[in-house]
């Protein structure tokens, strides 16, 4: 992504947010964020990777209640970088703290690697996402969080292997089947139909 491009552009309009929104879906690979999240827990990296998947997502359900998409100024860093950087990321809390999940753009794919603190951005364009169950039910009252029906507290139900998908359509974030998706809309696509193909023919 250009920085300039950026500038030029909200991030409402950069990622088509408004009305017939593109579908955007978000990758995160649990193992990706080990280094982030010891940290971010105060916990030894043995005892992460013993339960990373549990840890994981304890931090997303905080972090997605009060999500936002953003363009954020990465601060310089003397080890990576003597310039700041303009990235896109995923904005959220985790008892009380701003943090940014930063993003890469692949096709239709946004993939985060690493939970930044505030001290480390500065946020220079924003979009609040509403966070929303989609398809997916909960199989009971103890799945709801209390005072919000439309937040699912995920478990590990929701991991392809060591991954977790969410889909970003307009304003609205959730839970999603990535590949299962992709998959079911190609064999769509590539289906031959007898009775209209048959039609087509003639």
């Amino acid at each position: 992504m250009k920085p300039k491009k950026m500038k030029q552009l909200s991030i409402h309009d950069y990622l088509g947010l408004g009305y017939q929104a593109k579908v955007w879906f978000l990758e995160f690979e649990v193992g990706d964020f080990g280094a982030s999240i010891t940290n971010l827990l105060e916990l030894p990296q043995e005892i992460y990777e013993t339960r990373k998947k549990t840890f994981f997502l304890a931090f997303l359900n905080s972090f997605l209640q009060r999500c936002e998409i953003s363009f954020i100024l990465r601060k310089p860093n003397l080890v990576d970088s003597k310039f700041d950087q303009i990235e896109l990321a995923l904005l959220g809390y985790w008892e009380k703290r701003h943090y940014a999940i930063p993003l890469w753009i692949i096709k239709d794919l946004l993939l985060g690697f690493e939970v930044i603190p505030n001290e480390q951005f500065e946020i220079l364009d924003s979009e609040p996402l509403t966070w929303s169950q989609g398809k997916i039910e909960p199989k009971n009252q103890k799945d709801l969080c209390l005072g919000d029906s439309n937040l699912v507290i995920l478990n590990d139900e929701f991991f392809q292997d060591q991954k977790i998908y969410f889909k970003l359509e307009g304003s609205t974030i959730n839970v999603s089947r990535y590949f299962n998706e992709l998959e079911f809309f190609d064999r769509i696509a590539r289906a031959k139909i007898p009775e209209i193909d048959e039609l087509d023919d003639l």
